[in-house]
């Protein structure tokens, strides 16, 4: 693991983050400024979040932050991690990132329906992962309690496919019921040019 926290002693001028890793040597990580008015000391780890998570992923190490990080933050970088361990497993592994402190900052808060979501969803590759992934939790910060899964008859299936469409319908209400989410496969689209 690799721990973090803002050092004793940094100042606007020097801001000193402390590093403690389990493959090398204590260490720190800093930033100077040496012209025009120094930035505040900052009250959240969210520069040092942003520096050190591309060497815990390298190093695959999860990363804990001794003070406070930003809610969105966070989020954001479960999403930068998935994307860099597709991209370049031979570089970057995943990892978990965790502090003593996480800041709500997403305005008024999280407000009573921030943890639920509605999900496209035609039975589908995409739409069974959206709907598993949240479902179970895999996306971390970023998972969703589904109040629905919606499919919408024009977008996968054609307006004129009637038939097709009331089959397709009835595995993804089986499907999403699975998953104790409720299946709206009622909504339309205005029919593209081409006739669909």
């Amino acid at each position: 693991m690799i721990r973090a926290r803002l050092a004793d002693g940094s100042v606007a001028e020097r801001i000193v983050i402390d590093i403690q890793t389990d493959h090398d040597a204590d260490s720190q990580l800093w930033w100077e400024t040496t012209a025009g008015e120094p930035p505040p000391v900052p009250d959240r780890l969210d520069s040092a979040a942003l520096a050190l998570t591309p060497k815990a992923m390298n190093f695959s190490q999860d990363l804990h932050l001794e003070g406070p990080v930003s809610w969105r933050l966070l989020a954001n970088l479960e999403e930068y991690i998935d994307a860099w361990t597709i991209w370049r497993p031979d570089v970057f592994r995943p990892i978990a990132i965790t502090a003593d402190e996480v800041i709500d900052d997403r305005g008024d808060g999280a407000g009573p329906l921030a943890d639920r979501g509605v999900a496209a969803f035609s039975g589908g590759v995409d739409g069974v992962y959206a709907a598993y992934a949240n479902h179970r939790g895999l996306l971390g910060r970023r998972s969703l309690e589904l109040s629905a899964a919606v499919f919408i008859h024009g977008f996968d299936i054609p307006l004129v496919q009637t038939d097709g469409f009331a089959i397709a319908a009835a595995g993804a209400r089986a499907m999403t019921g699975e998953i104790s989410s409720r299946c709206a496969p009622t909504g339309r689209r205005w029919p593209a040019p081409s006739g669909r």
